[in-house]
């Protein structure tokens, strides 16, 4: 009998998957950097919902370094409602490739006459249909909703898009681009030793992870789009109550409601804002028993922090840090036994059409 599929399945596939795209660069890769060479644009304007649009804000800072290009990621609704016409090289992602409103922002761009780019993990899907150009990003089958491997996937097709095109424009030499795949292929191989230090972290913080009641999770740049994953990924599995601030705005308001009951994750950047974050998560910890403290170095004897022994640069923390998050979510999920939703959210779903078709 074929073992059941879980969020953990496929955080542990994720490594593997990542491997596979590093040494056999996706054609797709190529195809989308075909598309967008040549085009008279002012940037690049990545359309994406939930996990993909969170994938998106944890690739976009690599992509514009790599590619001294402005990189803009914004949801379906706001660009069909809010964004007018202009000199955008534009695609649409959709994991699933049955996202409603990913349809819906396909449909506009050819209503407008521009070429309706889909990315997706699911070509076969309707997505098809509503594209000129479809890309698989190669992720392949990932059944359970939560997706965990879909993420993690979609940046480093997002990071070899940029890096293969600025390649290709002359914009970085061979030598710096044979450096940043080490420096992937580096992060991948030790996706293992990071999924075993964050179940031991679960294991030794159990019981204060499994009594969350809502959750805040800070990060900066780069490091925003993992919170925002975090919190999203937190929220929609445990059901509780979960949001991602820049860690410096939370300063600025949401701090303000701290009580002993607040769980709060804080995420180092490594880069120099890490001592603003030890300093927040200092503060945060007088008041809070549930603070999270997540970086790279040696660890310290704090139980509540996890300390990853790597030297990661800050745009590719999402291979270390995300799969933590992940995990936290599944198992908390797991152990409470929370995967089915309140019986009156079944209004909910009978009452609008949303998410996918």
């Amino acid at each position: 009998m074929d073992e059941k599929k879980t969020m953990d399945t496929y955080i542990r596939e994720s490594a593997e998957a990542l491997k596979n795209m590093l040494f056999h660069m996706p054609d797709e890769v190529e195809k989308l950097k075909d598309l967008y060479v040549g085009q008279p644009c002012q940037k690049i304007r990545i359309v994406a919902s939930g996990s993909s649009y969170n994938g998106a804000l944890c690739a976009r800072f690599y992509m514009q370094d790599i590619l001294k290009t402005e990189i803009e990621v914004t949801t379906p609704f706001e660009f069909v409602h809010y964004i007018p016409i202009d000199k955008a090289f534009t695609f649409v992602i959709s994991q699933s490739g049955c996202s409603i409103n990913a349809i819906e922002a396909l449909d506009i761009l050819q209503r407008r006459g521009e070429k309706a780019i889909g990315i997706t993990g699911n070509p076969q899907s309707i997505y098809r249909e509503h594209c000129d150009y479809i890309l698989d990003y190669g992720v392949g089958e990932e059944t359970v909703g939560y997706v965990t491997k879909g993420v993690v996937t979609l940046i480093l097709f997002l990071d070899l898009f940029a890096l293969q095109t600025a390649l290709g424009q002359g914009k970085i030499k061979e030598e710096i681009y044979q450096e940043e795949i080490r420096k992937l292929k580096e992060a991948v191989e030790r996706y293992g030793q990071v999924y075993d230090q964050s179940r031991d972290f679960i294991t030794r913080n159990f019981s204060l992870l499994t009594s969350m009641h809502q959750a805040y999770v800070l990060g900066s740049h780069t490091a925003y789009g993992i919170a925002a994953e975090a919190a999203l990924k937190i929220g929609e599995t445990v059901c509780i109550p979960a949001s991602s601030f820049e860690s410096e705005e939370f300063l600025h308001g949401p701090n303000l409601q701290l009580t002993p009951t607040y769980s709060v994750f804080i995420i180092d950047a490594h880069d120099e804002t890490s001592q603003r974050s030890l300093q927040i998560y200092q503060a945060v910890s007088a008041v809070c028993e549930r603070c999270f403290y997540i970086g790279l170095g040696k660890e310290d004897g704090d139980t509540k922090k996890l300390m990853i022994p790597m030297n990661t640069e800050h745009n590719l923390l999402p291979f270390v840090y995300l799969q933590f998050f992940q995990l936290v979510a599944y198992q908390v999920t797991e152990s409470l036994h929370r995967w089915e939703k309140h019986p009156m959210f079944a209004r909910f779903r009978d009452r609008i059409e949303y998410k996918i078709k």
